[in-house]
């Protein structure tokens, strides 16, 4: 710094303080939840439940609509 300038480097405010601690917060809770999510997908296969349950749920509205079952694919 040269001889006789001022520092005008400015602290954040208490508001901008509050509203990183939120965005943290936040943040924070989000990948948390989707840890949480990915762990029990793991554990219990819920994407592969999911996806069977949708592919019967197309047959069933394919044989419903046709009266036949032309094509199975999951």
């Amino acid at each position: 710094m040269a001889l006789g300038k001022r520092c005008t480097t400015t602290l954040p405010n208490e508001s901008q303080g509050l509203n990183l601690s939120l965005l943290a917060t936040s943040t924070a809770i989000a990948a948390s939840g989707t840890a949480t999510v990915a762990y029990l997908d793991a554990k219990f296969h819920l994407r592969k439940d999911v996806q069977l349950l949708w592919a019967l749920r197309q047959i069933q509205r394919e044989y419903l609509r046709n009266g036949t079952i032309t094509s199975i694919s999951t």
